[in-house]
């Protein structure tokens, strides 16, 4: 799936966590959301926090960033304790920056899609920041505001999710013919 998330074949890596954090804090406010001082919620810190009141409804979203795939298994359990206080109050969100796609597939599927299916388990969303072309792709996942579809970039002719089931399904397969 080239091109699918921004990825490494993009030739925008090397943004800090600073950087990626005033791009989501830009994306957040232009999508209508007030971006709210993060305060720990169950011990956990969130990197941003924001809401956006929308007639009866209120939508927030809270979530961390990190630089790659091997800092997933540790944010995943440190938004599960923020879900913890929240509840379905928020949307959970994993950040990061344009990533390697062949290190986000492979992250994926490794054990059967441990990871993969450990994020749908805790409704785990990730995006993708590129701060320097100031866009956000929905990588996996999808927030339950919908408002957001008018800001995401999206690059893939089909959703990352999709084909990461898809990559998945002859895994599982052979497991249960077993």
């Amino acid at each position: 799936m080239p091109g699918a998330a921004g990825g490494a074949d993009s030739g925008q890596e090397g943004f800090t966590p600073a950087q990626v954090l005033e791009g989501i804090d830009r994306f957040l406010r232009y999508a209508g959301y007030e971006v709210l001082p993060p305060s720990p919620l169950n011990g956990v810190r969130p990197d941003f926090h924001a809401r956006r009141q929308d007639g009866n409804s209120t939508y927030g979203v809270v979530g961390l960033v990190g630089q790659g795939w091997g800092e997933a298994p540790e944010a995943i359990a440190r938004l599960a304790a923020m879900k913890s206080v929240l509840g379905e109050a928020a949307d959970y969100i994993l950040l990061f920056p344009p990533v390697s796609e062949y290190e986000t597939i492979e992250f994926l599927l490794q054990e059967k899609g441990r990871w993969y299916f450990g994020l749908k388990e805790q409704g785990v969303t990730v995006w993708l920041c590129n701060p320097q072309r100031e866009t956000v792709t929905n990588l996996l996942g999808y927030p339950r505001d919908e408002s957001f579809s008018h800001y995401f970039v999206n690059l893939a002719r089909m959703s990352f999710d999709a084909y990461i089931s898809r990559r998945l399904a002859p895994l599982l397969q052979e497991e249960e013919d077993y």
